[in-house]
């Protein structure tokens, strides 16, 4: 059991047709910088995946975007409408990452299914109808904020609060109304933006791919998420 202060990746997805608060406050953010290993002066990064994911911030203004949220998170939420509006363009990735699995085995991370779970990724992807691209929601960012400064500190894990009063529901609608439907994805342990965005499509090791099906769902029309430390073990 490792014991350590890691990352924790927290994501809402809300439908349409939302009535929001208006955004008046700056957060105090958490500074994630040290963790992406990233030159300041030829923005050459240690990882390949994230330098994938910021290849595609160069097309985007992501201060138009967000003026509270961290670039890590909007880099993220770029990757994410990118395998939504586009999943045919992502097969080649993920078939090139099959190919490198040694039995349960890629790197040195050891994976509860193995490279036939890259293969369904890679199945389903093909099958894909591109759904549309989710806009960021600072209220969204902000409930996502709420529940990652809990477990964080704490090393808690999961949906819902031990007493049952802290759920993804009562957190959004601190701050926003919602309709329809809503989901929410946590990671723990992950660092980069497209090493937490393959983590959910593949969802090594959850049998109803609920993750994936968060990314890739419909009727989702919005999202905000926040990325801080956490110190749990795994």
């Amino acid at each position: 059991m490792l014991k350590l202060t890691a990352t924790l990746a927290l994501f809402l997805y809300g439908a349409d047709a939302i009535s929001m608060k208006p955004v008046q406050d700056l957060l105090q953010l958490e500074d994630t910088s040290e963790l992406m290993k990233c030159d300041p002066v030829t923005g050459l990064c240690e990882s390949e995946d994230l330098q994938v994911s910021l290849e595609l911030e160069k097309t985007v203004n992501l201060v138009e975007i967000s003026k509270i949220a961290k670039p890590v998170d909007l880099q993220y939420w770029l990757l994410q409408n990118s395998v939504r509006s586009n999943p045919q363009a992502w097969v080649a990735y993920y078939q090139d990452m099959a190919s490198k699995f040694k039995g349960k085995v890629i790197g040195n991370l050891r994976t509860r299914e193995g490279k036939p779970a890259v293969d369904e990724l890679v199945a389903a992807l093909k099958k894909q109808t591109p759904v549309r691209q989710l806009k960021w929601d600072d209220n969204l960012m902000k409930a996502a904020k709420d529940w990652a400064d809990i477990q964080g500190p704490t090393g808690g894990m999961g949906h819902v609060s031990k007493d049952g009063k802290s759920t993804p529901s009562t957190r959004i609608k601190k701050y926003m109304k919602w309709e329809k439907t809503m989901g929410e994805n946590i990671m723990y342990g992950a660092a980069d933006p497209l090493r937490i965005l393959s983590a959910f499509l593949i969802d090594d090791g959850v049998a109803s791919r609920g993750h994936r099906t968060n990314i890739l769902k419909g009727t989702f029309f919005r999202t905000g998420l926040y990325t801080g430390k956490w110190r749990g073990s795994y």
